[in-house]
Parts: C-alpha cells; structure tokens; sequence
C-alpha cells in the first residue's frame, strides 16, 4: 500500500507541476522581435567655401599684371583698373586696359570670366596713337565706351560696352568724312551707323551724346596706383 501511494502523489505532483506549465505558457506574450542593430557611420560632408568675389578679382588682376607688367608710355603693360559694380546686381565687375585693350572680367563661381575684350586706341593722321575710354555711370547700365579710329581725321569708331546677366553687350557707333578734311572735327562726319545700320547725322549724334555725356575719361594709372587698387580688392 505505501507503494501505491507513493506512485499516487508522485503522479499529483507531476500533474499540477504539468497545469502550472501550461498555464504560464498561454498567459505569456511572445517575445517582440528585436530588430537588428547597425553600428551607422556618419560621415560629414566636407564643404569648401567658393572664395569672395574681390578675391577673384585680386588673383585675376594680379595675374594680369605677372603676364603684362605694370603700364609703360608706350601702352604696353596694365595701364589701368578698376572693380566696380556695372550691372547693379551688387557684384562688382573688373575693367582692365592693357596693350591698348579693354577686357571686362566678371566672377564666375570660383574663376572671373572675360566677357568682352577690344581694342581701344585713337590714331591722329598716321603717327601718334593714344586711347580713350569713358566710364559713363550717369546712365544705366553703367557703360564703358571705347574710340578705336584707324585715323581719327577721317572716321570714328566707338564701342558702348554694358554687363547684362553676366554677359556683355555692345553698341557700335561708326561714322566718316568723305575724305577731303585735313582736320580732326567730329563735324566733318557725313556716314554714319548704328549697329551697322545706316542712321541720320541726328540718331547718331544724339546716341553718342547720351552714351559719352557725363561720363569720366579714364588716365592711365601708375605702378602705384595699380599696387592700390590690388590692396583694395
């Protein structure tokens, strides 16, 4: 008889252990999965500051100058310079005259781009040459106006150079003598043209007028005077 009993309660115990078991397992929630976890590297974008436009400005005039040199009498070397604001957006723009040409220079990312390159000299009869260049911020756009006569008695040849969206845009004005004055007179002109288009001695006198009047007929610079404008820039 102990032996029965002791198989009795020994099979009560392994059943309620068995209901116990059951129990807990219904009654526990699944485990969540837990999602993977990757060690993410961050790598910070290395960003390079575009230089200021004055600055671009100073190397490209700078390397004018190492190319050229500074002005001499003769017109050869950097004659003049200056950074200014042509087009009103509120970058400035260089204006260079070297070897008797006038570039325009306008900042284009990291580099300065020249936009417009011509010549600019005025010959008297067949000996002295010289150039003039007028400056005209009376107007707008500001405009940079060019003579450049093969022989100033006997014609005119003008160039009105603007910045337009980063771009230049010239007007030319042309006009001649019928070849028989012996004197350097803007009256003796009898062709005129605008953009190559035949205009009357008015249209084109009034253009020329509104293009040169008030505007500053630039001097050549000094060594000096050049050694400024870079530490300015």
């Amino acid at each position: 008889m102990k032996k029965n009993g002791v198989l009795y309660i020994g099979a009560v115990i392994v059943l309620a252990l068995g209901m116990v078991m059951a129990v807990t397992a219904c009654g526990s929630d699944d485990p969540e999965p837990t999602e993977p976890t990757t060690e993410a590297t961050t790598t910070e974008a290395t960003t390079t500051e575009a230089p200021k436009p004055d600055s671009v400005l100073k190397k490209t005039l700078q390397g004018l100058i190492d190319q050229y040199g500074r002005g001499e009498a003769n017109g050869k070397g950097v004659t003049y310079a200056r950074a200014m604001d042509l087009d009103g957006d509120g970058n400035k723009e260089l204006i260079v005259i070297h070897d008797m040409t006038t570039e325009i220079y306008v900042v284009k990312g990291d580099k300065a781009e020249s936009v417009f390159s011509g010549k600019c000299g005025i010959q008297y009869g067949q000996t002295d040459t010289a150039y003039e260049v007028i400056i005209n911020e009376s107007i707008s756009p500001t405009t940079v106006v060019l003579f450049n006569s093969s022989d100033e008695w006997v014609d005119e040849n003008v160039s009105a150079v603007t910045i337009v969206d980063g771009a230049a845009s010239t007007e030319s004005l042309k006009a001649s003598t019928n070849g028989e004055n012996d004197t350097p007179a803007r009256e003796e002109l009898v062709n005129f043209s605008i953009n190559g288009a035949t205009v009357s001695a008015s249209d084109y006198n009034n253009e020329y007028t509104r293009l040169t009047e008030g505007g500053d007929s630039i001097n050549p610079m000094t060594p000096a005077d050049l050694d400024e404008i870079l530490a300015s820039l």
